[in-house]
């Protein structure tokens, strides 16, 4: 059932591999002292620590892709570099997300594109129309996104329907950015008719 969809996928979301930093009550920043990755190799600011949190709203996904866009490219994490770490990390999201999305069944990938053009917190029954899926199918796809931590799933308050929306802005914009032209411009036209639309 519906409340048994959501409790799996809490229970199946991944956990970040890399220890974190907690500071003012959120996840702040990739440690990545003893991660795979390697270590940053340079302390870093509190004004750093925050710009990140902020733009990335925590988000493990998009911490690790900063902290490594950051390490890879040589960038000091402090505060005169924020805006140079925060773009080199925005595309490092868009490829990280990328890879991910590609490695994923094609029902997740249309789902996702869906939702994308839908935008934020939509009904899994109105993205199932545009995705060209019944609900069913796009249940599991669903799951598996949320285990990319590509979109989040839950449930409405009334326990009748399965929404689903993007973890981050930046997520939405690599998903949505990715999609072809055409894709895209076709998906804006069917969400607006009467079908596709008046589904909430």
């Amino acid at each position: 059932d519906l409340d048994g969809t959501k409790l799996q996928v809490r229970k199946e979301k991944r956990r970040p591999k890399a220890p974190l930093f907690l500071a003012e009550g959120g996840l702040c920043f990739y440690a990545f002292t003893t991660s795979r990755s390697g270590a940053l190799g340079a302390s870093v600011d509190a004004a750093f620590v925050r710009a990140c949190q902020v733009a990335t709203g925590g988000n493990p996904l998009l911490l690790e892709s900063i902290a490594g866009a950051a390490r890879a490219e040589g960038i000091q994490p402090s505060t005169a570099n924020v805006d140079e770490v925060l773009r080199s990390g925005t595309r490092a999201v868009a490829r990280r997300v990328n890879l991910r999305m590609q490695q994923l069944p094609s029902t997740a990938v249309a789902l996702a594109r869906a939702v994308a053009v839908l935008g934020e917190g939509v009904t899994l029954s109105r993205a199932a129309i545009l995705a060209g899926h019944p609900v069913d199918e796009l249940i599991e796809a669903a799951k598996l996104l949320a285990r990319a931590e590509i979109l989040t799933v839950s449930v409405s308050a009334s326990g009748a329907e399965v929404q689903v929306q993007f973890v981050h802005p930046l997520v939405h914009a690599a998903v949505y950015d990715s999609s072809p032209w055409a894709d895209r411009a076709a998906g804006h036209r069917r969400a607006l008719t009467p079908k596709t639309s008046s589904t909430t």
